[in-house]
């Protein structure tokens, strides 16, 4: 009746991926209080608080498809309203007494659901996703590829491109979470006038406080990329957003063992 956790379910998008873990989890933990059968109360609780998140996790996965305009997102969608239908099904027979034996299948059959989201549906998204945000991998799977040096520049140069609109999508979504996915774990950023910001906890603390603070709507103007070598790219541009303008003046994207580009350095000014 449980579900295990599978690398094969693995998305290569960390916070979803996290996301996918909390929810097996928590259905887990469902299953067991069924199973037991001392109380209605601590099953109740888990049913809300699976609703929670799985409406939680299906709208951010929502906002990131859009974000890489994957052609099936409202298919996608769709299959979540579904799955939230579902749960919000089971949520009410919980919360309202009833058969046990039929909240019991009830459960299995999202436990199902949540199996087939989570180890089919998503897995087709996410590799659009990561070939949307990883131009680089996207050729080197091709087999035989050998660059030149001017063009394995173009492609870094695009991948970091494309990393860096990922974090302008996350920006601008307001989740800072996936904001912070895009550093490295020991990334320095600099951001004048608040400070040096060391690792990326200290990094997601900073861009939570700025999304709480009401900042959104980041565009950034006219951005000049270079390849330093074969693996970074440094970005500068302008930037606005809603009630804030200023300076990149080193944004330094680093290619990953995985092929993914992250942030190491990250210097900016905020002008006003």
């Amino acid at each position: 009746m449980h579900i295990e956790w599978d690398d094969q379910f693995t998305g290569g998008i960390e916070e979803i991926d996290e996301q996918h873990k909390d929810l097996i989890i928590i259905y887990n933990q469902l299953v067991d209080e069924c199973v037991a059968n001392q109380s209605p109360v601590r099953p109740a609780y888990i049913v809300v608080l699976l609703t929670d998140k799985i409406k939680e996790h299906c709208q951010a996965e929502e906002q990131l498809l859009a974000a890489h305009g994957y052609p099936k997102a409202q298919h996608h969608a769709a299959d979540h309203g579904e799955f939230i239908r579902s749960v919000e099904d089971l949520q009410h027979r919980f919360l309202t007494g009833g058969n046990p034996d039929l909240k019991i299948g009830s459960v299995m059959a999202i436990g199902k659901q949540l199996l087939e989201h989570t180890a089919s549906d998503d897995l087709d998204a996410f590799d659009y996703v990561n070939a949307s945000a990883n131009p680089w991998a996207a050729h080197q799977s091709t087999g035989n590829f050998e660059p030149g040096a001017e063009t394995m520049s173009t492609m870094i140069v695009d991948a970091a491109k494309a990393a860096s609109e990922r974090w302008q999508s996350f920006f601008n979504a307001g989740d800072a979470a996936g904001c912070a996915s895009c550093y490295e774990d020991n990334a320095v950023m600099v951001a004048k006038p608040f400070g040096e910001f060391v690792g990326r906890d200290a990094i997601l603390a900073f861009w939570q406080k700025i999304i709480a603070d009401g900042f959104a709507d980041v565009t950034y103007m006219s951005p000049t990329l270079t390849a330093e070598d074969a693996k970074s790219v440094v970005l500068t541009s302008d930037w606005t957003m809603n009630n804030a303008h200023g300076v990149i003046t080193r944004e330094l994207w680093v290619q990953q063992n995985d092929g993914k580009m992250k942030l190491r350095e990250d210097h900016f000014e905020v002008a006003g």
